[in-house]
């Protein structure tokens, strides 16, 4: 039974100005399992930020990677969640 929700981001450059030339993708991985990876596309929003519905098949802990690219270089950051 799967877990959907919302997920948005905002990101801006050091000096806080909304960055919106990117691609953004979030990869979700169990840190306890493998082979349940999902990936998603990540839509502008406007000024900077940027989302997708997300639907996880299973509750329980999740490492969310971010990854955005563009022309000034690539970023990734990873966040654990818990999915109720």
């Amino acid at each position: 039974m799967g877990r959907s929700g919302d997920l948005s981001v905002s990101l801006t450059d050091r000096a806080g100005t909304p960055v919106t030339e990117l691609s953004v993708s979030a990869v979700f991985r169990r840190p306890t399992h493998t082979g349940e990876d999902v990936t998603i596309p990540l839509n502008r929003r406007g000024a900077g930020r940027f989302g997708a519905s997300v639907t996880l098949p299973h509750p329980g802990q999740w490492d969310a990677w971010i990854r955005a690219s563009g022309p000034a270089g690539q970023f990734q950051t990873t966040q654990r969640i818990f999915v109720p």
